[in-house]
């Protein structure tokens, strides 16, 4: 993957170069020629949303620092339309990180957020700026959020999160407790995309209406999702085309008869895992079972024989074959790809 810090050099922020080789056969007009090519300065050549656009994929410390370069740069940046925090932004004359993001927040000319990230390694947010910057994201038409935070024992988000109209990219990340008992109300209509990875619920119910408040969700990540209930919890989402699931609660059952695309890693089968998928297209499992719940995996490949593509893993593959499970293709005709593959890492794309 590309570093971001490289997105300007890609488009020619900085003048063309020109070797002493080429100067020394240059002459008389061509002199000329060769010194406003080194003058040139692409990408100040395009229009403010442009600039603003390719602006929009660098870390907002990036994007500040630009201010330096010339007249025209001083307050461009704050026309960009993401904001992208992270922990180690530098602090000085005794200046706090909270601070530093309110000052940022002031000086802002775009009346919208696009994107905010938040990423949060040791501390420096506190749950009140998390709090503040969520709010006034949301109060400026927010699409995506992207929270990384891995410091508290409890998490609680403004209630106008869950209700925000114009967010459809939503992932969270906290490795605690996220209180969702006190979200008073749950509707968001545009959601079409949900991450959750390592989050811990007092309760399976507020997930639940969690879920039946995302009408139109599309696409879901659900790694490493845990509670203290001991009851069954199922995910029942109409919608859902896109499926990624990680998951070591045997309790979970999944309901979701649009799904398209099935993607299960590291994840002990139980019973009622899936129900039948009939418009699967492409499905990748890895799974982990004891002998004893043999009839569970015979229920998951009845599941999933519409499928496709299918890749199993070598440890998924070699089980079948101990217990003899029969891969249970009603209508064989449809598979058009098989294959093993021995990593268990995807990245949804």
């Amino acid at each position: 993957m590309p570093i971001r810090g490289s997105v300007l050099s890609c488009f020619g922020l900085f003048p063309f170069s020109v070797s002493p080789k080429d100067k020394s056969r240059s002459s008389g007009k061509d002199d000329a020629f060769t010194v406003s090519n080194e003058e040139v300065d692409r990408i100040s050549c395009l229009p403010d949303e442009i600039i603003c656009h390719i602006l929009s994929f660098l870390p907002t410390k990036e994007v500040v620092t630009t201010s330096v370069l010339s007249t025209r740069w001083k307050t461009l940046w704050t026309s960009v339309l993401t904001l992208d925090f992270e922990d180690n932004w530098p602090c000085f004359f005794n200046t706090t990180f909270a601070s530093t993001v309110g000052s940022i927040l002031d000086q802002r000319k775009a009346k919208s957020i696009k994107r905010l990230c938040l990423h949060n390694h040791n501390k420096s947010f506190t749950i009140d700026l998390i709090g503040t910057l969520v709010s006034t994201a949301v109060s400026q038409n927010l699409q995506e959020l992207d929270l990384f935070c891995y410091c508290y024992l409890e998490v609680t988000l403004p209630n106008t999160l869950f209700t925000c109209k114009t967010i459809s990219i939503l992932k969270l990340s906290f490795g605690s407790t996220i209180n969702l008992n006190a979200i008073s109300s749950i509707h968001l209509p545009s959601l079409k995309i949900l991450h959750l990875y390592l989050l811990y619920l007092e309760k399976d119910e507020s997930l639940m209406r969690f879920f039946s408040g995302c009408p139109i969700l599309e696409e879901l990540c659900y790694e490493e999702v845990k509670s203290n209930n001991s009851t069954p919890f199922k995910i029942c989402l109409p919608s859902l085309k896109k499926l990624h699931l990680k998951c070591h609660d045997q309790r979970v059952q999944i309901v979701t008869p649009s799904l398209e695309y099935l993607q299960v890693q590291e994840t002990k089968v139980c019973d009622s895992l899936l129900c039948n998928l009939p418009t699967l297209i492409k499905a990748h499992v890895d799974i982990y079972f004891d002998h004893c719940e043999k009839e569970y995996v015979s229920k998951l490949f009845n599941g999933i024989h519409h499928t496709k593509f299918l890749e199993l893993s070598t440890y998924t593959t070699e089980v079948r074959f101990i217990l003899q499970i029969p891969f249970c293709y009603h209508h064989t005709s449809t598979l058009s790809y098989f294959h093993f593959f021995l990593c268990y890492c995807f990245e949804m794309k």
